[in-house]
């Protein structure tokens, strides 16, 4: 299947395709207005984790042991778990003073780490803007108040634990020691000797000694509890989002585009696959072993339109039928005559000229047209044929032989109380019951009344004498007659005319009841001449070669198809 056969898929489908990815929007769009709706407020926080220590040498292996992580991140994901914590969220809750539970509130907090910075920012989602924005800014003021009270106390008790607090309660406990033992001195009855002057003099410089190394090292220690902790601030307080988060109604409605469209894509090309249809030229050659003689454009197969249509020469667009009151003519498919510039109407000429060169030894003048199927187009090919024919010079019997749905009449606008059964039971009326049909060369024979057995009418001895009696009038005579399905009329008639062209209608007819049809001709002995494709999608076979000669309009393939038949009767 080249490029050509997938855009003729495309537009066959095409209707599939399109509902299919309306329905897919359409579905979307409602699945999105009738969420409801969420807003999302964001508070950020500036955050330092706790610089090592050589004075805190347990902090400073934690910090250090992070698996590849930076201490902040570390920091920001002992956060992330912290906030999501069921007392810290009953906490929250109270101060709120919101109707939730702990672990409705944690799914709608989140917080993270903005990459290669130390900012966290917490996002609350909620119902309305303002309850977001107050969620948010609650949650990041409460985990600073904790910050600084539970988890910052730990880390002040572990450094008051530090090796130069010991040191300063040692020098403490010495100088105090020292302290006494002056005052000792001091009080004795004795002071005032030069020995214990002396001894007083030297705690002296013992105690400032002390009492300067004292303070060094309570300083010391109060620095590196300070180093210790890890520090958040918040930079950015939550405000009011302008717009919903949820529902994303654009994104939506794309999504269910596109899937609309790749559903209706793979629907149509698997509808494809499992159709079976006659559709193309191709086609009709693999189900016969030949092309079709003609390639008939959808337009003509379409059904009869009660219709005006101006233009048409001597044959009257709407008129009532004799004999059958309140009925109105649809003659819109004579193509032919309404059109003969058309390719419509170069596509019958084809036709024309392809039937004269099929056999030029044993040319057909008595040809039947039949179909697969009822509804196929076989009374509209019947009679264009024999329009075509006539205005090629030739005289032309058409014989609406469908004795079951007749509709020569109705195309035509005349009457059929008297015709083809009529002169079947009196050949010598064969002059009163053909019709002029409006077009020069071309006469009409109806039905006449409808019997109850038209296959055994069909078959009697009458009709070879008929056929002899219409050849005496005419060069061609061309038989319009009911579908082959389960009727046997047409095939009982194709064995006592010279060939019988079968109708197929595109997109309708199975390969195999085409196969079946032909053979089943072959088989009483009749002569097939071939098939007309009929309603065509004449989009779905462009730049086909086959059908490129049919494809072109106006006066040149006229002019080709008339020289062709005047050459073949020269």
């Amino acid at each position: 299947m080249d490029y050509r056969a997938y855009i003729g898929v495309l537009r066959r489908r095409f209707l599939l395709i399109v509902l299919l990815t309306l329905i897919g929007a359409g579905s979307a769009f409602l699945f999105a207005v009738r969420q409801a709706k969420v807003y999302e407020a964001t508070a950020t926080l500036l955050i330092n984790a706790a610089a090592p220590s050589n004075a805190i040498p347990y902090l400073s292996a934690a910090i250090s042991g992070g698996g590849g992580q930076s201490p902040v991140q570390q920091l920001a994901s002992s956060y992330d778990v912290y906030l999501k914590s069921g007392p810290f969220d009953a906490l929250v809750i109270n101060r709120l003073h919101v109707a939730m539970s702990p672990g409705q509130l944690s799914k709608n907090i989140d917080s993270n780490l903005i990459s290669n910075t130390n900012f966290f920012s917490i996002n609350a989602q909620a119902g309305s803007p303002a309850l977001a924005a107050q969620i948010a800014n609650t949650v990041a003021t409460l985990f600073i108040e904790q910050n600084l009270t539970t988890l910052q106390n730990q880390q002040s008790a572990a450094a008051a634990r530090a090796p130069s607090t010991s040191i300063a309660s040692k020098v403490l406990n010495e100088l105090t020691s020292v302290s006494q033992l002056d005052t000792q001195l001091s009080n004795r009855k004795d002071a005032g000797s030069q020995a214990i002057q002396a001894r007083l003099a030297t705690l002296e410089i013992r105690m400032l000694n002390l009492t300067s190394t004292y303070n060094q090292l309570i300083t010391t220690g109060a620095a590196s509890a300070q180093q210790a902790l890890n520090t958040a601030t918040l930079t950015g307080p939550a405000e009011m989002p302008g717009a919903p988060i949820l529902p994303t109604t654009r994104k939506d409605v794309l999504f269910g585009t596109a899937a609309g469209l790749l559903f209706g894509l793979i629907l149509a090309y698997m509808l494809e696959y499992l159709d079976y249809a006659v559709r193309s030229p191709e086609d009709v050659e693999h189900a016969t072993g030949n092309l079709p003689l003609a390639v008939i454009a959808m337009e003509s197969g379409r059904r009869l339109k009660r219709r005006t249509s101006p233009g048409l020469g001597n044959i009257p667009s709407t008129l009532p039928l004799s004999g059958d009151a309140g009925k109105e003519v649809a003659s819109s498919t004579l193509f032919t005559v309404s059109d003969p510039r058309s390719p419509l109407s170069e596509a019958f000429r084809a036709l024309r000229t392809n039937l004269a060169f099929s056999n030029l030894s044993k040319p057909a003048r008595t040809i039947v047209v039949t179909s697969v199927m009822p509804g196929e187009g076989k009374t509209t090919v019947a009679s264009n044929l024999a329009v075509v024919i006539a205005q090629s010079g030739k005289k032309v019997i058409l014989v609406d032989a469908d004795l079951r749905r007749p509709s020569i009449h109705r195309v035509f606008g005349r009457s059929k109380l008297t015709g083809f059964t009529d002169v079947l039971l009196a050949p010598e009326d064969l002059d009163s019951a053909l019709s002029p049909s409006g077009t020069p060369n071309l006469q009409l024979l109806t039905s006449g009344p409808l019997p109850s057995n038209p296959a055994e009418l069909l078959s009697s001895d009458a009709m070879p004498k008929l056929i002899a009696a219409l050849l005496g009038k005419a060069e061609i005579v061309i038989f319009d007659t009911p579908p082959m399905g389960a009727l046997t009329d047409a095939v009982v008639l194709s064995t006592q005319v010279n060939g019988t062209l079968m109708v197929a209608q595109s997109g309708r007819a199975r390969p195999n009841v085409v196969t079946n049809g032909m053979a089943a001709l072959r088989k009483v002995g009749a002569r097939p001449l071939g098939v007309v494709l009929n309603m065509v999608d004449v989009s779905a076979l462009r730049d086909n070669s086959y059908y490129y000669y049919y494809s072109r309009s106006g006066e040149y393939g006229a002019t080709k198809a008339d020289a062709q038949l005047d050459s073949a009767r020269a």
